[in-house]
């Protein structure tokens, strides 16, 4: 018997396996974004229950960008801190069902989901080939 695949399940994989890792970067932002909204919408409409499970996909994306914080620059010591912030906001916000503590963890992502992409685009820009 086979498994049956979800085709958006497919679709993720193929994107994830085939991205460049620039891109991955932005997409794990992008998750982290989405579950934390999930988390925040849980708590709005009383579903309680789900919000820890939202909150946990929020801090293993961000351990995740912690982990391939490159380490000799410097400021990946401010990331590193500004990481372990979210993770604390986001942990307390469900365990104390504080959406305003998730929103101020979605504020710094993001930021840093927008820095991102502009420097990703700066840095496509850059490796173009000039125009003749």
């Amino acid at each position: 018997m086979s498994a049956i695949v979800n085709p958006q399940d497919a679709l993720l994989e193929s994107k994830v396996m085939s991205a460049p890792k620039e891109a991955l970067t932005l997409m794990l932002y992008e998750g982290a974004l989405k579950f934390a909204n999930q988390a925040i919408h849980a708590i709005e409409t009383q579903k309680h229950d789900k919000v820890n499970g939202y909150i946990k996909r929020v801090c293993d994306i961000i351990q995740e960008l912690q982990f391939t914080l490159d380490r000799k620059y410097p400021i990946s010591k401010e990331f590193d801190a500004q990481y372990d912030y979210i993770i604390d906001c986001v942990t307390e916000g469900a365990a104390n069902m504080d959406v305003q503590k998730i929103q101020d963890a979605t504020y710094i992502l993001r930021e840093f989901r927008d820095t991102w992409s502009v420097a990703m685009k700066n840095a496509k820009q850059e490796h173009a080939p000039a125009a003749k």
